[in-house]
C-alpha cells in the first residue's frame, strides 16, 4: 500500500474507486475529498480484527483524491489513486 505516516497502508492504491482498506488501527473520522477539494460522500465500516473499509457512495472516476484521518494523536492525509 501507499506510505503514509501514521498509517500503514492505505490498499489497494491505485485501485477501481470503489473501497480503500485502511490498516489503521483507530481512526476517529476519515474524509474523502477531490484534487480540488470537492467532499465525497462516502461509508466508512469497521470490523474487529480488519482494516477499515472505506466506499464512496458511487464508484470514483479516475483522478487523485486525498484521504483525511482523524487520529487521536493528530491528522494524516493520505493520496488515493483511482485508475
Amino acid at each position: 500500500g501507499a506510505g503514509v505516516k501514521g498509517v500503514h497502508g492505505a490498499h489497494p492504491n491505485p485501485s477501481d474507486g470503489r473501497e480503500l482498506w485502511l490498516d489503521t488501527g483507530e481512526v476517529a473520522d476519515v474524509s474523502v475529498f477531490t484534487f480540488s477539494g470537492k467532499p465525497i460522500a462516502a461509508t466508512l465500516t469497521a470490523e474487529s480484527g480488519l482494516p477499515l473499509r472505506l466506499r464512496p457512495v458511487s464508484p470514483l472516476p479516475p483522478g487523485l483524491y486525498f484521504v483525511k484521518i482523524q487520529l487521536p494523536d493528530g491528522q494524516r492525509l493520505a493520496r488515493w489513486v483511482v485508475e
